[in-house]
């Protein structure tokens, strides 16, 4: 059986062993107050990668 802590201390030591974790960086969070928030929204296209940008420019460029 798993042993979860509900504390912060706990959440943080399993984000430095979440293979995953490093794909946040991929991304734009919504800002509050200059944070990152915790995003939730389930029906939506997801959140921005940070590559679309470049991406769009890209194919603008192409397409002129």
């Amino acid at each position: 059986m798993t042993n979860l802590e509900a504390n912060l201390e706990y959440a943080r030591s399993q984000d430095d062993v979440d293979i995953l974790f490093s794909f946040r960086e991929r991304f734009y969070f919504p800002q509050h107050e200059g944070k990152d928030t915790i995003y939730f929204c389930g029906n939506s296209l997801g959140l921005q990668p940070k590559s679309t940008h470049y991406l769009f420019e890209k194919e603008l460029n192409d397409w002129a």
